[in-house]
């Protein structure tokens, strides 16, 4: 056990110990009290990053029936939430869909048939990538994707601000496109999970990419012209570029009937969500995918076992027990109370809880900024006159947007680890996306989701 792990633990049996010793403030209940210190050794944990998020759900699963606060049966109850049925159908549909060569066959496609001008080709990357996380986790893609960009760079190697240009060009493109649906990222999906525990209401695949949409577009096209901007000044010959695309496309061969019956149960899942979503349920639909993929022998469920994050089960489980608690022990109201006396334009409410999003995601996983700040956040409707629908979404859009720092997401330690972009980069030109994407989702909640909702 490291030094930073023992200070971690010894501070956790401190908060813990104070609920005991200490009686609750005015206006909190026991329960509340003691839920407002697991809720912190979660924080936390969360913030420290001393055992993976799913760990640290666990904790607070089994820290919630030890304190006398939820019933185990109560807590264990949300490990079957459709929430959790939803985000790991997605990923088996997608090890059938990476696995196929198809997702890795579209990429190379487009790179070929931009990739003769280098700023179409980053262009043409920064797209693919924004595309493909509409319809995938969006490391998911960039992961995929990475090791292209790589043999792309090893032959631009003599012009590292192009090589620079094109890793943004990935970044950007994943975390983009990654808030635009249900499937860019587990934080959705947990996200309408929560709102349905907490106040019985929804918002459906369709209403959900509708009010994405616009977000989105604005700032890829922001996007797009910092990208502009960054590449036409380099001149890169890409003849070794495109020779490559069409080593790697001559490779995969011609398109195989797996990938073709892949390619339209994905289009027949998309249509579904969007079409019977609201009515039967996401987690409905993708479990019908999953089961119409097992049926016609595309998916292998060893493939499942190596592909799919296991633990996100876990995190799930302990997200939603622990949110519960806030709610139903008069936590939250209490938080709510405390440090919203006195704010009462909507505007200000909505542009508070966009910042605070944006700044803590960059320093704990999205999820686990949805999972801290959410159940505070909904009781906000009752004060505000905001749609929970609202305050749900300008909790999950900005915590979607992390660029800048590796603990924030895998996509950015993923980039990082090519070795040909350093921190500093991804902080100075991501500063420019998030704070423009800040903007666009605080105009969003403000203006257009309450019409919507």
């Amino acid at each position: 056990m490291n030094k930073h792990t023992l200070v971690i633990l010894t501070v956790s049996v401190l908060l813990l110990c104070i609920p005991h010793i200490f009686l609750p403030p005015s206006g909190l209940s026991e329960n509340g009290w003691k839920a407002l210190f697991v809720f912190a050794v979660a924080v936390l944990w969360w913030i420290s990053g001393v055992v993976p998020v799913a760990v640290t759900s666990i904790l607070a699963m089994i820290l919630l029936p030890l304190f006398g606060i939820l019933p185990l049966r109560k807590a264990l109850s949300f490990f079957g939430n459709s929430a959790t049925f939803f985000i790991l159908g997605v990923f088996i549909l997608i090890s059938a869909f990476n696995r196929s060569g198809l997702s890795t066959r579209i990429a190379l496609k487009i790179l070929r048939k931009l990739g003769k001008d280098p700023t179409r080709l980053a262009l043409g990357l920064y797209f693919i990538t924004m595309f493909l996380s509409f319809w995938m986790v969006a490391y998911a893609v960039v992961a995929m994707i990475f090791p292209i960009v790589l043999r792309i760079l090893d032959n631009c190697k003599e012009n590292n601000g192009y090589s620079k240009a094109l890793l943004m060009a990935l970044l950007w493109g994943a975390v983009t496109g990654g808030s635009a649906t249900l499937l860019g990222g587990a934080r959705g999906p947990l996200a309408v999970a929560m709102l349905e525990e907490f106040t019985g209401r929804s918002i459906s695949f369709l209403k959900w990419f509708l009010c994405t949409l616009p977000v989105v577009a604005v700032l890829g096209l922001i996007g797009a012209f910092m990208l502009t901007l960054l590449t036409r000044r380099h001149r890169v010959d890409l003849a070794l570029v495109e020779r490559q695309l069409e080593s790697n496309l001559r490779d995969l061969g011609p398109m195989s009937n797996r990938e073709k019956l892949i390619g339209l149960v994905m289009m027949g899942a998309v249509v579904s969500w969007m079409v019977f979503g609201a009515a039967v349920g996401i987690a409905t639909v993708t479990i019908t995918a999953v089961v119409i993929m097992f049926l016609l022998g595309l998916s292998d469920w060893k493939e499942v076992e190596e592909d799919v994050n296991w633990g996100v089960v876990f995190m799930y489980g302990g997200a939603i027990a622990l949110g519960y608690a806030l709610n139903s022990t008069g936590l939250s109201k209490w938080l709510v109370t405390t440090f919203f006396t006195g704010i009462s334009s909507p505007m200000l409410i909505l542009l508070t809880i966009v910042l605070v999003s944006l700044i803590l995601t960059e320093l704990m996983s999205n999820s686990a900024v949805v999972a801290f700040t959410l159940p505070v956040i909904i009781t906000l409707h009752g004060v505000s006159n905001l749609p929970p629908e609202v305050l749900t979404l300008a909790v999950v859009v900005p915590s979607g947007m992390a660029m800048m720092l590796p603990m924030s997401t895998p996509t950015v330690a993923i980039v990082l680890s090519s070795g040909m972009i350093e921190t500093k980069d991804t902080v100075k030109y991501g500063a420019v996306m998030i704070l423009c994407g800040a903007v666009m989702a605080w105009l969003a909640a403000t203006f257009y989701w309450p019409k919507i909702f």
